[in-house]
């Protein structure tokens, strides 16, 4: 390696198990690695530093397709509030767009109050 930031391949290795492992010992073992082996990986900062990133990635690849069938459910919540659903059909529809809808005022209206709490304790 030429550069410290570079991984090797066994530490490429623990970052691909650990992203699918639900334990630290699952991904080591995955990797081919001991549990201190893995440990010591992780508290080098690159090695760190790129599985916070994959990580990361990972996540964010996720919400993309959560933010993706949000927009399919709200679709066909909107079409079961149509006078062709049966009437329980409209109701249910009705309800979980109105208790959605709530829950988003509900999380605007604390976060508003949370950016105001900010900026008085930056201003003292």
């Amino acid at each position: 390696m030429t550069q410290t930031s570079e991984l090797s391949r066994k530490q490429q290795k623990l970052i691909a198990a650990l992203l699918e492992a639900n334990t630290l010992t699952e991904a080591a073992r995955a990797a081919g690695m001991s549990d201190d082996t893995a440990r010591r990986y992780l508290a080098e900062p690159h090695v760190k530093a790129a599985y916070d990133a994959a990580s990361k990635r990972m996540f964010d690849e996720a919400l993309q397709g959560l933010q993706n069938s949000i927009s399919l459910a709200r679709q066909t919540l909107t079409r079961n509030l149509g006078e062709e659903a049966p009437p329980a059909q409209q109701v249910a529809a009705a309800k979980i767009l109105l208790d959605k809808a709530l829950e988003v005022s509900a999380i605007a209206a604390l976060e508003q109050r949370l950016t105001d709490l900010e900026k008085k304790l930056s201003e003292r």
